[in-house]
C-alpha cells in the first residue's frame, strides 16, 4: 500500500514539475516574442513583466527556484539547457530541465548536459 501511495505522490511531482516547466517555457517564448527574440536577463523579469507569477519560479519539492541558464551568442545549441531544477529536488539524482527547443525531459545528474549548464552558471555567478 505505502510502495503505491509513494508512487502516485511521486508522479503528481514530475507531472507538476513538468507544468511548472511549461508555464516558464511559455512566458520566455512570449517575452522573446515581445523584445525581438532576446532572452530575459532572468527569471524574474518575467515575473517583472507579468508573463509568470512568482511561485512558478519555485521547485514543487524544495523551497529553491529553479535555475536559469541565459543562453549566450547569436545561435545557442537547441539541445542546451534552458531552465533546470535544483539539484535538492531530486536528493540529487537529476533534475527535470527544460531545453532551448522547448523540451521538457529529465537528466540524470551525471548527465554531460546537465553538469555542463550548471558548470556554466557557475562561472556565471563567479564573474559577478
Amino acid at each position: 500500500m505505502w510502495t503505491f501511495i509513494r508512487y502516485v505522490r511521486s508522479a503528481s511531482y514530475d507531472y507538476r514539475c513538468g507544468l511548472t516547466l511549461s508555464e516558464i517555457r511559455s512566458a520566455i517564448a512570449t517575452y522573446r516574442g515581445e523584445h525581438e527574440g532576446a532572452y530575459p536577463a532572468d527569471l524574474q523579469t518575467l515575473v517583472t513583466n507579468q508573463l509568470l507569477m512568482d511561485d512558478s519560479l519555485r521547485s514543487i519539492r524544495s523551497a529553491a527556484d529553479h535555475v536559469y541558464v541565459r543562453p549566450s551568442g547569436l545561435t545557442p545549441d537547441p539541445k542546451a539547457v534552458l531552465v533546470y531544477e535544483p539539484m535538492i529536488s531530486h536528493r540529487g539524482s537529476g533534475s527535470h530541465v527544460l531545453l532551448i527547443d522547448g523540451t521538457r525531459t529529465w537528466l540524470d545528474a551525471d548527465s554531460v548536459e546537465l553538469k555542463s549548464a550548471i558548470a556554466q552558471m557557475e562561472r556565471s555567478t563567479a564573474n559577478h
